[in-house]
């Protein structure tokens, strides 16, 4: 077996993008905290161990687990260098219906209709009962030979996954634990989602929860796995997103998502996204 780690791209231009990665000695942090303010992620674990944060929730990854996360949602996800690792991750936005004329308007329920800090995970018991795993290879499996049958057979088991989905959440079949976190980072999160795009620094928060600055700082980065600012920060920049992906103006959009300083906006807009403003701009009119 090659070990050297891989990573394969299959973007078929119709609303998904899967992409398989695989080997040893990936990077610890094998996922960004900030994805596209548009796309759904859905991770298959195939082989490996490790484990995610989202919104400060800890989850352990055991082969077999899928995880599931909307736009909103910051997450760090680390796996085990030392062993081979395998997942397959499916990129899915609103574009995807396009493809169909019926109302479809309930195809992402699964991702919103949940209690806060569950089904994030589904575990590989309730994958197998429910052949998700087995739909996600029939995906790679057609992605992988590019034809305009392949495209519109994967854009409908794409459809047919989410319909099993679906029906899993409807029958409360999902098999989900998070892990207890702590209860002020807690606090802190939900307060950081009410006031990230006003004047916070992360001085204010720790006034606001009378805590030592660098305290807090360090109790942050343990349960959440990036930095209270960089938290606030990339929370800003998927509000921008979305903002000028509703038509916003740029300028307006950076001083309502909450950044003071264009030029400071400028230059951690592009080292957190690798793209400027204006590109982004271009991006959403394309789409």
């Amino acid at each position: 077996m090659d070990n050297t780690f891989h990573r394969e791209e299959f973007n078929l231009d119709c609303g998904f993008q899967l992409n398989h990665t695989f080997g040893v000695s990936a990077e610890n942090s094998t996922s960004r905290h900030l994805h596209d303010v548009d796309k759904f992620l859905i991770y298959y674990f195939i082989k490996g161990s490790g484990n995610i944060r989202i919104d400060g929730n800890y989850f352990d990854i055991e082969e077999g687990d899928f995880i599931l996360l909307n736009p909103s949602e910051m997450f760090c996800c680390s796996v085990d260098k030392s062993i081979y690792h395998e997942r397959l991750t499916l990129h899915i936005t609103k574009a995807i219906l396009q493809n169909f004329p019926a109302d479809c308007s309930s195809f992402f329920a699964p991702f919103f209709n949940r209690e806060k800090k569950l089904c994030h995970k589904i575990k590989k018991e309730d994958v197998v009962m429910h052949g998700l795993h087995n739909k996600f290879t029939e995906i790679h499996h057609l992605v992988q030979a590019p034809s305009p049958e392949n495209k519109l057979l994967s854009i409908c088991k794409v459809i047919e996954f989410f319909s099993v989905l679906d029906k899993l959440g409807a029958s409360a079949a999902y098999s989900v634990a998070a892990a207890s976190s702590n209860d002020v980072i807690n606090a802190v999160l939900d307060y950081l989602n009410r006031h990230f795009s006003e004047n916070t620094s992360v001085e204010s928060v720790a006034k606001a929860f009378n805590l030592c600055s660098s305290y807090l700082t360090h109790l942050f980065k343990e349960h959440v796995g990036i930095s209270l600012w960089n938290y606030v920060i990339l929370k800003r920049i998927n509000l921008f997103n979305e903002l000028v992906s509703k038509g916003g103006s740029i300028e307006e959009s950076c001083y309502r998502a909450g950044f003071q300083n264009y030029s400071n906006f400028f230059r951690l807009y592009k080292k957190h996204t690798k793209i400027t403003p204006s590109e982004f701009k271009q991006k959403a009119k394309v789409k």
